[in-house]
């Protein structure tokens, strides 16, 4: 059988190589702005469409650790820090940050690790633009009458929250549901315990979450590591 010579049609130089990987970025950052925007842009009918469809399981019974090893695979295309580092990754870089500070007590720990676990409904189509990015506020209600009075835009926040709340003690619960809100938009309808999380949990976590992302900080642990808090609090099997 006759074979087929393919030969490139330009050589790989350094200057290839590095227009290619300008091009890239420049398409990844449009793409992820984007993303972000149609998100910013969910309205209330959209939200309550979610919180409705998200009521039933994603994966049903599933268990536990393979959700967390799922991560491995989740890319928030939303996220131009992280690139395509994946969501294990971000989890080790986070607890890691902790770390260096003196702040990786089990409570952040583990807020760590669960903070962006409900991001898996993108493996089953989930859009990037639903599940990921910042959420605001919707519709409040009197000032000082407290967030759980209000209605957010949904993101994989609220799906962690709905599936894992029975499990967390109840501030770390409260950090997950509310991790990815602006607290200056917020404080306002904040009542006494929303203000006391978020100055003691909130605040600091949000830096970590924020500011640790990289696509060039390769974790020194593994997510095995911390196998032990996992299942310290949360069951072998879970509906998720």
């Amino acid at each position: 059988m006759a074979t087929t010579t393919i030969t490139p049609q330009a050589p790989w130089t350094p200057e290839r190589i590095a227009e290619q990987t300008r091009r890239f970025y420049e398409i990844y950052t449009r793409d992820a702005a984007a993303i972000r925007a149609r998100h910013a842009a969910q309205t209330a009918p959209e939200a309550a469409a979610l919180r409705h469809k998200y009521q039933q399981p994603v994966f049903g019974e599933i268990p536990t650790w393979t959700l967390f090893e799922m991560m491995a695979r989740v890319i928030d295309t939303a996220d131009d820090r992280l690139y395509c580092t994946s969501q294990e990754i971000h989890i080790l870089q986070v607890i890691e940050a902790m770390a260096t500070d003196g702040m990786a007590r089990e409570e952040f720990v583990l807020a760590a690790l669960v903070h962006d676990l409900g991001k898996v409904c993108m493996l089953k189509g989930e859009s990037a633009e639903n599940a990921t990015y910042m959420n605001s506020l919707l519709a409040t209600a009197d000032p000082g009458a407290g967030l759980e009075q209000c209605t957010l835009q949904w993101s994989c926040d609220d799906l962690t929250w709905s599936r894992l709340k029975n499990y967390l003690p109840p501030h770390v619960a409260w950090l997950v549901r509310y991790h990815g809100i602006s607290p200056r938009e917020s404080a306002p309808y904040m009542d006494a315990r929303d203000r006391d999380y978020a100055e003691r949990f909130l605040a600091p976590f949000q830096m970590y979450d924020l500011f640790s992302k990289s696509p060039f900080g390769r974790p020194r642990t593994r997510l095995e590591d911390y196998r032990p808090i996992i299942e310290k609090y949360l069951p072998p099997r879970i509906v998720f």
